[in-house]
């Protein structure tokens, strides 16, 4: 919640032919780059609030993790990457590159998500 800056990505979990793929110009730890924004000020409080909701919701989770989603976050010298399946629904952690854990999350922050990232509310 201390976060010098926060960036939310819409991300490409896979391609199908590699013609696909070559638009992208971003990559994130593996992932490919749809779309980044900047979170301001009103908007990364309700953000990290509505995953963090998401993670303490248990969820059934399924084997698929399949992410559309991703949000990077800047503090104090380090960095944090959270790599979300909504469809799982399972996130994936990282510190300074390093992989720390997994956990479960709700669908509950897929809304708003979408809607910082100006993608249809059903999309995942």
């Amino acid at each position: 919640k201390q976060a010098d800056g926060i960036d939310l990505y819409s991300i490409e979990p896979r391609c199908q032919e590699l013609e696909q793929c070559l638009w992208f110009s971003e990559y994130l730890e593996g992932y490919k780059v749809e779309r980044k924004i900047r979170l301001g000020p009103q908007q990364k409080l309700p953000a990290i609030l509505a995953i963090e909701k998401g993670i303490y919701e248990n969820g059934f989770v399924k084997l698929c993790f399949d992410p559309h989603h991703a949000i990077v976050a800047k503090a104090h010298g380090h960095s944090y990457l959270l790599v979300i399946c909504f469809e799982c629904p399972q996130v994936l952690h990282y510190a300074d590159g390093q992989f720390i854990q997994k956990t479960s999350i709700s669908n509950s922050p897929a809304k708003l998500l979408n809607q910082l990232l100006g993608q249809p509310a059903e999309s995942e």
